[in-house]
């Protein structure tokens, strides 16, 4: 059986309630099965309590952080000890952890694996020396130092936070500690009751034990929440198996796969409107 996730100490002066889960000790569970139900015509507006969102791809420009942390990894460690140009490397990184993740959320291999066997081609380079665990950290650092917020973010969180009406949290999929240096690094920690962030299997997204351990930590209760997030197929199906509100945030997806939703916005300004919080 898997361990709850951590909590930290409520004491933490960024928020009430912070809690981590293990990332590599859990085995992995089954995926659940879905209905595709059409969205529901319009969200019910006034009842929520609870405002959770997700992190990557709805707060934070995943895209264009990764790329820096990227670049930055190529140019510290890898440009002169392989003389490969940046586009060269980088379409290399992305076709390795593109499978290797699928296989990770497959429950094939471990993260800890995966974290540092998509940079295990660097190994192959001849008299390179490159040690891609090296590699690997070094992005995960920038990673996190990298982080930069969708202008529309900060805003948003602000203006829920000061109005006082909600009780705010963070759900993530991810590596624990990279999760954390991006809150830190982009000011938004202190916006939040809870933060949720899971590496493990177990917990990961789509399945719904994260939602609710987010929802458990600031005495939620899945009727008055509303979950906001980027990917029908992660936050959106997470939602679903939560008995919570879904709000899709959609930068640019295209339609929907028949996941329920609410409401969908195309950025977070339009929560005020379409959402009316």
């Amino acid at each position: 059986m898997s361990p709850e996730p951590r909590e930290f100490d409520s004491r933490d002066p960024i928020a009430t309630s912070i809690a981590f889960s293990s990332e590599m000790d859990a085995k992995f569970i089954s995926q659940f099965e879905t209905d595709r139900r059409e969205p529901a015509p319009s969200p019910r507006i006034g009842v929520y309590g609870t405002v959770l969102f997700d992190l990557d791809r709805t707060l934070v420009d995943a895209e264009r952080t990764e790329d820096r942390a990227l670049r930055d990894t190529w140019d510290a460690l890898v440009r002169k000890a392989t003389g490969a140009d940046y586009a060269t490397f980088q379409l290399r990184f992305a076709q390795d952890d593109a499978l290797l993740r699928n296989r990770f959320l497959r429950g094939e291999i471990e993260l800890d694996h995966m974290r540092t066997a998509r940079f295990a081609f660097l190994a192959e380079v001849p008299k390179a020396r490159i040690d891609p665990a090296e590699v690997a950290r070094h992005y995960e650092s920038r990673l996190g130092a990298n982080a930069t917020l969708y202008t529309d973010a900060f805003p948003a969180l602000e203006r829920l936070h000061r109005s006082s009406k909600y009780r705010m949290g963070l759900v993530s999929n991810g590596i624990a500690s990279v999760q954390r240096t991006k809150l830190d690094v982009t000011d938004i920690s202190r916006f939040f009751d809870a933060i949720t962030v899971s590496g493990d299997p177990a917990f990961r997204k789509p399945g719904p034990r994260l939602l609710h351990q987010a929802l458990r930590s600031i005495s939620g209760s899945p009727e008055g929440a509303l979950y906001i997030g980027d990917s029908l197929e992660r936050d959106g199906r997470c939602a679903q198996a939560a008995g919570v509100d879904f709000c899709w945030v959609n930068r640019g997806a295209g339609p929907g796969d028949g996941t329920p939703f609410v409401a969908e916005v195309r950025s977070l300004d339009e929560l005020f409107t379409r959402v009316a919080l």
